[in-house]
């Protein structure tokens, strides 16, 4: 793949490097950044995340936003049996396919509304506007329902852990 891009791309030097292997020290960093991450501002520095895991089936879960984070998360909440609302002026191509096919998923054409939060058990503010999240994070917290903002994790008021899949 270098060798192929570097052939498309004779203008940029491209250096590779050797893999790092076991590292102490860059595994310390890497807690520490993830440590960092997962404070809130709203609780003292250093206060713990508490993991546990949802039950959404049957349960209405809202989406702002229907861009790439939307396309990896919709799937996955449809496929714990939430019920989806979807709220974003535009719908990807895969989440076109997914509305077609899947009647747990709503699709509501237009920009995010004060009020869109009512009745839902959880909220994923997955917009490309900080101000939309923070709009649809700040909702959530007024109705006491936990908010994943993508854009920041530390503003939201849970967390979804990365899992790479093969598909």
């Amino acid at each position: 793949q270098v060798d192929a891009w570097t052939a498309a791309h004779p203008d940029v030097e491209v250096a590779l490097a050797e893999i790092i292997g076991d590292c102490d020290e860059l595994a310390a960093v890497l807690v520490d950044r993830y440590r960092e991450a997962a404070e809130h501002p709203a609780v003292e520095p250093g206060a713990p995340v508490y993991l546990s895991g949802l039950r959404l089936s049957g349960r209405d879960v809202l989406v702002v936003g229907a861009g790439r984070v939307a396309d990896r998360r919709v799937p996955r909440l449809l496929a714990a049996g939430a019920r989806v609302r979807l709220v974003s002026p535009t719908l990807s191509v895969r989440l076109r396919g997914l509305l077609r096919r899947e009647s747990a998923l709503v699709w509501e054409q237009r920009p995010y509304a004060d009020g869109d939060v009512a009745g839902a058990w959880y909220v994923l503010a997955a917009t490309n506007d900080p101000l939309v999240n923070a709009a649809v994070a700040a909702e959530a917290e007024a109705a006491r329902v936990f908010c994943v903002r993508a854009d920041a994790s530390a503003a939201g008021t849970a967390w979804t852990p990365a899992v790479e899949t093969a598909d």
